[in-house]
């Protein structure tokens, strides 16, 4: 080699080391992000705000109704709490951040001694993979965390060739706890067996057996012995324990209160639009991650890809029978990520950098694959599959409009509720009202619309509309455990924050009882106004229109009176006044 040739090679492999030292610094930079957000976000969710799916989820257990799918987490954290005397919420966030340092750190002591390419790096800037956890803050606290922590270690283990036999029957007996927690695991165990066919290149039956059976068994146990998520004392139970989701509902117990809630085949159809979405979003990270393997594993391209296929193919029942696909397809994308982070070659035996495939000249191209993926992202579940973050979203294809709520009475009053839950899941509290006002007029005694209103008041931070309608529930369902909760919860708050009652306020409150058809309501909300200020034209308007609904023609007739009395130009007074002239002759 002559001189001239040796200082090129030396400034080239010069300049592949500091990228590959650039790429290593930003990755563990990204991990450092990434682990302060979600422990931030676990906080919040955990202990300032318990939420009802995130915090939720852990707590489903045994006390109530005996055996059940998800209950062992639950059980355990009671018993944990009778030991030290902890609350429920901060044991749970202990525990979750427990496992997600056990990610973060076997993540590590994988890549440290790796070779890093920028490439290589876009993939943790996917939507789909540590990006997700900006993107969705829903997706913070979830227990698929105990799939991604122990497939992890077992890597670790794996390419560091310390999987003994030992070592190997722990992980079998881990993957059977796990499905207590959370039945999940069971369908993202071809991970597990891929890996060991890639180490081991030969295919051992037995051996995946001891994989598959534990978290098969668990299953079959559910299916055969278990009982609903809540036996309708869960609530009671974990309020008594300290823990009350408010106010998110009550989560992930919801569907089991009233049990022919949720219809998930309605659901799909009237979201066939946004979750067609999630196919998009499932191809660009196909696209993504296997343009990566393609150029760096060409000869394992077709082995890994058929695998994924296949790995798609044996979690479907996850899809057809769970709404959360963003979820899905995000533990799908870490897992591989895990996979191929495992097979990237080591530092040390990268002898040649000028053979890199990944030239300095490509890896500074790859560089523009990170601002693309910052433009979009996949929420977890409910919206549409693929957004863009600049995007502001005015509507959700295929959900519920105006329209539909006047024009389809066809519907039952279940239908309607459903469509609550949903609008209730995006925060949507006015139509989530809506909603259930479609559903109270086809059966007026419905219980549940009415807590589903409750519980929009309590998000809308109404505090005596909320009071006024957990009341309304439980007087024609006087066993509805979330309805009580809720009522607690709304006077607490209002007893936190104490509003300075004015006439304005009391016609507004008005005007949320007549919407929901609450009229009594809105004439004793219309009477306090009428006391703060006796010539409010408005409060009498208002009054002349609970008695239109509760069909009281003299008294809305004279309320109206009294409305153009203080205001002659009062243009809906008059409307109302001739409309209420003319039912009365009719009744006569």
């Amino acid at each position: 080699m002559t001189l001239l040739q040796f200082n090129i090679f030396n400034e080239k492999m010069n300049k592949d080391s500091v990228l590959s030292i650039t790429s290593k610094l930003t990755t563990f930079l990204l991990f450092l992000l990434t682990l302060i957000w979600i422990i931030k976000h676990l906080y919040h969710f955990d202990i300032v705000q318990p939420h009802g799916y995130i915090l939720g989820d852990w707590l489903i257990n045994y006390t109530d109704g005996g055996f059940k799918r998800r209950g062992l987490s639950g059980s355990l954290f009671f018993f944990l709490q009778h030991l030290t005397g902890l609350k429920l919420q901060i044991l749970v966030f202990i525990s979750n951040t427990f496992f997600i340092l056990i990610l973060f750190w076997f993540f590590i002591k994988i890549l440290i001694k790796k070779e890093l390419n920028i490439f290589f790096l876009t993939l943790f800037f996917s939507p789909l993979t540590f990006l997700f956890y900006f993107n969705d803050i829903g997706a913070v606290g979830r227990k698929e965390i105990l799939v991604l922590a122990l497939f992890a270690y077992f890597m670790y283990l794996l390419y560091e060739q310390k999987l003994s036999k030992k070592s190997e029957f722990v992980i079998c007996c881990l993957i059977f706890v796990s499905a207590f927690f959370h039945e999940i695991i069971f369908f993202y165990i071809p991970y597990f067996l891929f890996a060991l066919y890639y180490f081991n290149k030969r295919i051992e039956i037995k051996r995946y057996l001891f994989y598959i059976i534990p978290s098969l068994i668990a299953i079959l146990l559910f299916k055969l012995f278990g009982t609903d998520l809540n036996a309708g004392k869960s609530l009671g139970i974990l309020m008594e324990k300290g823990v009350t989701f408010i106010p998110f509902g009550v989560g992930v117990f919801w569907f089991n209160v009233y049990p022919n809630l949720f219809n998930i085949f309605e659901f799909y159809k009237e979201m066939s639009g946004a979750y067609l979405l999630y196919i998009l979003s499932f191809s660009i990270g196909l696209v993504h991650f296997f343009s990566y393997l393609f150029l760096s594993e060409r000869k394992q391209f077709k082995v890994f890809l058929l695998f994924f296929l296949v790995a798609i193919v044996f979690s479907s029942p996850l899809f057809y029978n769970a709404i959360d696909w963003g979820r899905w397809i995000h533990i799908h994308f870490m897992l591989l990520l895990i996979l191929l982070s495992s097979i990237l070659p080591m530092q040390e035996t990268v002898k040649n950098l000028t053979q890199n495939i990944f030239s300095t000249k490509k890896q500074l191209f790859f560089l523009l694959i990170i601002p693309l993926m910052l433009l979009w992202r996949m929420p977890h579940c409910c919206e549409p599959g693929f957004m863009f973050n600049n995007f502001e979203k005015t509507e959700i294809p295929n959900q519920f409009s105006n329209e539909q709520l006047n024009s389809t009475r066809e519907f039952s009053p279940e239908y309607y509720l459903n469509k609550s839950v949903e609008f209730y899941n995006l925060k949507m509290y006015d139509k989530t009202i809506e909603a259930c006002i479609e559903a109270i007029k086809i059966k007026p005694d419905y219980a549940p619309a009415y807590f589903n209103i409750c519980c929009s008041f309590i998000g809308l931070e109404k505090w005596d509309a909320a009071i006024e309608t957990c009341d309304k529930a439980l007087q024609i369902d006087p066993s509805l455990e979330p309805a009580k909760i809720n009522k607690t919860w709304a006077i607490e708050q209002k007893q936190k924050f104490p509003i300075v009652p004015t006439y304005e306020y009391y016609l507004n409150l008005s005007l949320d009882f007549y919407n929901i058809l609450l009229y009594d309501k809105c004439i004793e909300s219309c009477n306090m106004a009428l006391i703060l200020k006796p010539d409010y034209a408005e409060a009498h308007f208002n009054k002349c229109c609970a008695y239109i609904g509760l069909e009281q023609w003299d008294n809305a007739i004279t309320n109206c009176q009294n409305a153009l009395n203080i205001k002659p130009d009062f243009e809906a007074a008059k409307i109302n006044l001739n409309w209420a002239l003319e039912q009365k002759n009719k009744a006569e």
